[in-house]
């Protein structure tokens, strides 16, 4: 219950910052925005928002590591993220928006399966959903396409939209990461039952032909 509780306040405290920030992007207010912004995040981080935006996810992540609020943090932080990458676009500072949202997308990934209160877990996966459609318009999978794998395979059960993006994140950069995540994928992917396969929308005989058109991409 003190964890429920907990949970509604820091989300509480973020929808009523979103709004403020609406008002201040409606007026074209930029100052005031960055400076709540730049309160918000250090409120949640200790760090201000510049030394945030220069951070890998992975490090961001690790600042909560072993905290009992873990996941209510990183998923706070996802969210300022996102509401700064509203204010970047409301300011047609289009990469920095990109970077916020990929880099609360994957926050978000990291915090979705931990939250105890279903109501907020939900919401999150709204914001999820959103954040996805937002960065697959761009065309670009660079900082988020691995947690997109994982959001699709994990959280929403798709394997066919997972290895989408998989084959997109090899097209557009072929490393040793994605070609390791993409054996892992596909041999996890092997080991599981034709109905679990058709269920996920990947039956085996696509997966066949899926991981022999992957390996041939790094040949």
């Amino acid at each position: 219950m003190l964890r429920d509780d907990f949970i509604m306040r820091m989300f509480q405290s973020v929808t009523q910052l979103a709004a403020r920030l609406a008002g201040l992007r409606a007026e074209r207010n930029k100052a005031d925005s960055e400076h709540l912004i730049d309160e918000a995040i250090k409120g949640t981080t200790g760090l201000s928002r510049q030394t945030v935006n220069v951070l890998p996810a992975q490090e961001l992540k690790e600042l909560f590591s072993a905290r009992e609020d873990e996941a209510e943090r990183i998923a706070t932080l996802a969210l300022l993220l996102l509401e700064e990458g509203d204010h970047h676009e409301a300011f047609q500072e289009t990469e920095e928006a990109y970077q916020d949202y990929a880099k609360g997308f994957v926050l978000l990934v990291n915090a979705l399966g931990s939250i105890p209160n279903k109501q907020m877990e939900a919401e999150l996966n709204r914001k999820a959903d959103d954040l996805l459609e937002r960065l697959t318009a761009s065309n670009r999978y660079s900082g988020w396409g691995l947690a997109a794998i994982d959001y699709y395979e994990e959280i929403k059960k798709r394997y066919d939209l997972a290895e989408n993006v998989l084959f997109a994140l090899a097209e557009e950069k072929p490393s040793e990461a994605v070609q390791q995540r993409g054996l892992s994928f596909y041999r996890q992917r092997l080991q599981e039952d034709e109905a679990v396969l058709q269920k996920r929308k990947l039956p085996k005989n696509e997966v066949l032909e899926g991981e022999a058109d992957f390996l041939h991409l790094f040949k």
